[in-house]
Formats: C-alpha cells, structure tokens, sequence
C-alpha cells in the first residue's frame, strides 16, 4: 500500500512538473513576440529584400500564383481547397509549418514565406493574409482572393466558436485577444480594419477585376432543392474559374463536382461529452505544437549565430 502511494506521489509529481515545462515553453522567447496587439492593421509593409526579385516565378507557365488573403474561419480552406483541385500547388494551413511562418513573420523576417513562395503556387490562411502589400509587390502577376463573411455577425460566431478550443499567440496578435468571447469588438475592429485596408491598398494600386476578387463563402441563400443546390455550387465554380482565366464550361464546372465547403463543425463534436473532450484535446495539442515552435525557433536561432 505504502509503495502504491508512493509511485502515486511520483506520477502527480511528474505530472505537475511536466505541466509547467509545458506552460513555460509555450511563451514567447523574444520581445517581438510580445508587442501590443493588431501588428500590422493598418498594414506594414515589410522588407522583402532579402532573396526576392520583383520576377514573376510561376511553378506552372499557366498558373499565375493566387493569395487567399482573408482572415480564419472566412472560407479560406474552401477556396484554397478549390485551387488544390484545380492542381495548384497549395501552401495552406499546416500547423507546426504555418506557426513558424507566423513568427517569422511576427519578427519582421519574410526570407521563410519568400522561400515557400518558390515551391507553391497558391497561398491561404496565416500569415498569407498578413502581407498582401509585400506579394503584390514581389509578384505583379499574381491574383489575390479577399474571403469575406455574408454578414459580420457569420464570422463572428464562427470565429467565437474557433477561439473557445485554442489559445494562440496569433489570435492576440491579430484581433488583440486571444479568444472572441468577451472580446466581441476587438474581433471586430480587427476584421473590419483588415478589410477596409485590403480593400484600399488595391484600390489605390488600381487593380483591375482581373487582379482582386471579393469572395463571400455564404453569400448565397440556402437552396430548397438538390437541383438549386447544384445550380449554385456551380454558379461558385463560375465565379472563381472566371476570375482565374481557367476553363469555364459546363463541362469543366460538371466535372468539378460540388465546390467545397471545408472546416465546418462536426455534429458529434458539438454536443456534451464528446465537445468537452475535443475542446480538452485541442488545447493539448495546440500547446504541444507551440512548444515544437519554440524548441526549432531556439534551434534556428543557435544555427544562425554559430554560422554568423
């Protein structure tokens, strides 16, 4: 019974301590990454001098690159779903990959993002959406999606429902709060402030429709029938195959298939028991993948000083 309780002691002991380590590796390491909420909005156009050229360096001649630069939960997974099955080379989000990009971001170094830039073809979520300003310049032929909400209150719920699971450095960083709840206006001001600043940048660059495209994932009214349902999924295709100059029959359209409509919530996540366990798994492993982030931006930053 003694020697029970004993390794019971350990285990809590382990437990407590493993938390904290935890806990202690998932904050930030550098000063960068403590600065006031909404970098930059309105937007700050960052260097991107090291290792980029003004050329256009398309992966496919007929593949222009394409910048989906909406903010989370406006349907940037389902268009850029949409462009991987259109065969473009997809840079999205990809955990570990896409925290790291954001950091190199957060401490105003774009050479990470350039580089991916040369082995992709289409680009969506964080940070992609944080630095439209720097691939417009760099690629003058590129096409850029601004994905919206039919209506802010949409977003709003969605986003809320988003930031319950998680705690990330990102959320702080672009709404100024880590979660929605409680922080209604401050998610909102960020979401507005980004798309009026979206809006004016290429406005005043006097980008043409051939260029810039607003893209509304609900903007259309539920279908009653499986054959209104289709007619609109189709009517989607139109739109973004259009704004693309890829084919546009009815034919290609048919051969698509339904237009995706990615990263909605499960049912069975969304009641009782099983959310709380999802909600309980996600914050586990979102820790666990800031601290990976930490560990290789630590490793990185040894790397660069011993070769300096």
């Amino acid at each position: 019974m003694l020697l029970r309780k004993t390794r019971q002691r350990y285990i809590v002991f382990a437990c407590v301590l493993l938390s904290l380590t935890l806990i202690f590796l998932a904050i930030p390491f550098s000063d960068t990454e403590a600065k006031p909420a909404n970098l930059g909005f309105p937007h700050d156009v960052l260097d991107t001098s090291n290792g980029a050229t003004n050329e256009e360096e398309p992966i496919s001649k007929e593949l222009p690159k394409v910048f989906v630069i909406g903010l989370s939960k406006t349907g940037t997974t389902s268009v850029g779903d949409a462009l991987e099955l259109l065969d473009y080379r997809r840079s999205g989000w990809e955990d570990i990959r896409s925290r790291l990009l954001f950091r190199s971001w957060l401490n105003r170094d774009l050479s990470p993002m350039i580089q991916a830039t040369k082995t992709h073809d289409a680009f969506e979520d964080l940070p992609w959406a944080l630095v439209y300003a720097e691939m417009a310049t760099m690629y003058p032929n590129a096409k850029f999606i601004l994905t919206l909400r039919k209506t802010e209150d949409a977003w709003l719920r969605s986003i809320t429902k988003h930031t319950a699971r998680r705690k990330w450095l990102g959320h702080r960083v672009v709404y100024g709060a880590f979660h929605a709840e409680g922080n209604e206006e401050a998610y909102l001001s960020a979401y507005r402030n980004h798309t009026d600043s979206v809006r004016k940048f290429f406005a005043d660059e006097g980008a043409g429709d051939k260029r810039y495209m607003e893209f509304v994932i609900d903007g259309q009214a539920r279908a009653d029938t499986e054959e209104a349902k289709l007619a609109q999924e189709q009517e989607t295709w139109g739109t973004l195959l259009q704004f693309l100059e890829l084919d546009d029959s009815a034919e290609a359209r048919a051969e698509l298939g339904a237009f995706p409509w990615s990263n909605k919530t499960d049912s069975w996540r969304t009641s009782g028991l099983m959310e709380s366990f999802w909600l309980f798994w996600d914050r586990i492993i979102y820790v666990l993948e800031d601290v990976l982030c930490n560990i290789l931006q630590m490793s990185n930053r040894l790397l660069a000083r011993r070769a300096a």
